[in-house]
């Protein structure tokens, strides 16, 4: 192996290890969080279920409310992520159909409300993560241009990934308005379906 691999090979595994410990400080969290609740869970706590220091847990996450919002903030990731996994054949609404599908039934129902109770007791995630719905939408609009490069279908991804990033939002609201009492998967198919009848009822007023 040469120097140059070497050092490849080195940085692979110090980036692979960074990502384990990442992952470890948001896992052993949310555990806490869901079974102590937000303001009862200390860094200490979560550096002690990590396995950790206190000290290793700030070299990824400045305060609890940051380990927090990292949880809530990967949705445009997901939705890039689960485009890319999707076969090519269909139109981009219909393909970010399929999508959702996937992403809503691998949800655990009663694991998502309690952390959505555990994101609305913090003020400042809660701000933080409505805000953060403009860069879901930047993010799955970037990989629906590398899905379909078309610079005539530059207006309608981006209008779909408003779109789909919007129905996300209202459904999960609707999901934790109704405590759980339907999927998320049936109401994100509600949302859709009231799109649909809002723009046919809109055209044929026009």
């Amino acid at each position: 192996m040469t120097r140059a691999e070497g050092k490849v090979v080195r940085e692979g595994l110090r980036e692979r290890k960074r990502r384990e410990t990442h992952n470890r400080i948001q896992d052993s969290a949310k555990k806490l969080f869901i079974a102590r609740g937000y303001e009862a869970t200390t860094l200490e706590d979560i550096a002690d279920a990590a396995n950790i220091s206190r000290r290793t847990v700030f070299h990824y996450f400045k305060s609890k409310d940051d380990i927090l919002m990292s949880m809530a903030g990967g949705m445009g990731d997901a939705l890039a992520q689960g485009l890319r996994a999707r076969p090519a054949g269909k139109s981009p609404l219909a393909t970010m159909i399929d999508v959702l599908e996937g992403i809503a039934a691998a949800q655990p129902r009663d694991e998502l409300l309690i952390f959505d109770r555990v994101m609305r007791s913090s003020e400042a995630v809660l701000a933080r993560k409505r805000a953060n719905y403009i860069l879901h939408e930047e993010t799955l609009f970037l990989a629906m241009e590398s899905r379909w490069p078309d610079p005539a279908m530059r207006e309608e991804l981006r209008l779909t990934a408003t779109m789909v990033v919007s129905i996300v939002r209202l459904s999960l609201e609707r999901f934790n308005l109704e405590e759980g009492k339907r999927s998320l998967s049936e109401l994100m198919h509600k949302e859709f379906a009231l799109m649909k009848q809002i723009l046919v009822d809109g055209l044929a007023a026009v």
